[in-house]
């Protein structure tokens, strides 16, 4: 299963957050991110602000979808939210599509 996770680099060493538990050897990739995200939110705040539950929010986080904050794992970030909460909007209009043509409702 493929775990993400967000660090930063410090005297050329890349220094992960205290959640990420890697065995001696486990191959990992590095991608620099461009640019630091500049809103970060409580998930109690992001569920209230984007009206979606807690729940959805941490499945997001665990799907990498949306990152957390580097320094504090109860904090995410926004733009990923937003992204994620459009996606997740416009597979339930897809399938809500895709439930009327199966029902013989689409023309």
């Amino acid at each position: 299963m493929l775990q993400t996770y967000q660090g930063f680099v410090e005297n050329g060493a890349v220094i992960l957050p205290k959640q990420a538990k890697l065995n001696n050897g486990t191959p990992v990739l590095i991608v620099p991110q461009i640019g630091m995200p500049k809103e970060w939110l409580s998930i109690k705040q992001a569920a209230r602000r984007f009206g979606v539950s807690i729940m959805r929010i941490r499945q997001w986080v665990k799907s990498a979808k949306v990152r957390i904050h580097p320094d504090d794992p109860n904090k995410v970030n926004v733009d990923d939210l937003e992204d994620a909460v459009e996606q997740d909007e416009l597979f339930n209009l897809t399938m809500q599509v895709v439930e009327r043509q199966n029902n013989g409702l689409a023309e």
